[in-house]
């Protein structure tokens, strides 16, 4: 009864205002886009049941009859959530929820209901499973979240939505801790990690902060000030969340079977090169930023990587390599 309930007030959004029409072929393949699965008998007596009701009727004037809303009457403004919207919705609160304002999260909370509810009556399973077949994992580690003050993070949401500074109590790399104005510009979440990209007081050279870290957080009435140049896509691309920041630099490096192959299913940069050498292995080229990121990356591999160029780069990775060693060597 609720499936049918559901896909007749489906139809009826999808029933347009005459002269236009829709026949019921078309009809029903646009239920069907939407997770309805109904025959063209079915279809055709809720039709008969609807037009008893609101003011529809089949225009057979000409082939192919269609249905449409009445001329000169008023068609309903039918609000609804249709399957797909639903699963858009749940999908959304899934993997988004971290980069949502809580102001914007809390007003979709009837929606987010609405849409498990719309979601748990189609019969349908290809949306309704779709949920539980499809997952975002991290391509590192899989670290569990740092605890964050939830009054803080509901700070940070509404100074960064609202562009309004706030003053905060942030604890540093020694432990310390200090108490900050800030003017936010922009959230970035890396694995289970939020950072703020913000200045500072008077300054204007952006900066991160670990939301984390943060704590005693309150909204100030003052706007914020943000760097007239500031780009959050070019700020990412010159690496600002690596540390220190780094160069780009032409990387050269000879790789094993394996190791090749990742990197020619997902290339560094635009300008990768690859050249296959006699003994199997593979001569990458490609132009990287020079980062903590990239020395993770290269290490991650271990010996099926070795770097030839830039020469400072192979000397670091020589080294560290060296002090792994002495780690695992016997006392």
């Amino acid at each position: 009864m609720a499936e049918t309930f559901l896909r007749q007030w489906a139809m009826l959004k999808l029933i347009p205002h005459a002269p236009r029409k829709v026949d019921s072929l078309s009809l029903r393949a646009s239920l069907r886009q939407q997770g309805f699965q109904v025959d063209l008998r079915s279809l055709q007596r809720d039709l008969k049941t609807l037009s008893a009701v609101f003011p529809l009727r089949c225009d057979t004037r000409a082939k192919p009859f269609g249905w449409q809303w009445m001329s000169g009457g008023r068609a309903l403004d039918v609000a609804g959530m249709s399957p797909p919207a639903a699963l858009a919705l749940k999908l959304m609160d899934q993997y988004l929820r971290p980069l949502m304002p809580h102001s914007t999260m809390k007003a979709l909370e009837p929606q987010l209901q609405n849409a498990d509810q719309v979601l748990s009556q189609i019969s349908d399973r290809a949306i309704r499973d779709w949920p539980r077949k499809v997952r975002v994992i991290p391509s590192g580690l899989a670290l569990l979240p740092p605890e964050i003050d939830e009054m803080v993070l509901s700070v940070v949401y509404e100074a960064l939505f609202t562009n309004h500074r706030f003053s905060v109590r942030y604890q540093g790399h020694d432990g310390g801790q200090l108490e900050q104005r800030v003017n936010p510009l922009a959230l970035v979440a890396r694995g289970a990690v939020l950072s703020l990209v913000c200045t500072l007081e008077a300054s204007t050279e952006p900066r991160q902060l670990l939301v984390h870290r943060m704590s005693h957080a309150a909204l100030d009435s003052e706007t914020a000030r943000t760097p007239a140049d500031f780009d959050l896509d070019r700020y990412l691309a010159q690496g600002e969340f690596d540390s220190p920041s780094g160069q780009l630099i032409r990387l050269r490096a000879i790789l094993h079977k394996h190791a090749a192959r990742y990197v020619a299913e997902t290339p560094l940069s635009r300008d990768q090169r690859l050249r296959q050498l006699e003994d199997g292995r593979v001569q990458i080229t490609a132009s990287v930023m020079q980062t903590a990121q990239l020395r993770r990356w290269l290490l991650g591999f271990g010996d099926q990587v070795e770097v030839l160029a830039p020469e400072s780069l192979r000397k670091e990775l020589q080294e560290t390599a060296r002090r792994i060693l002495q780690h695992y060597q016997s006392p």
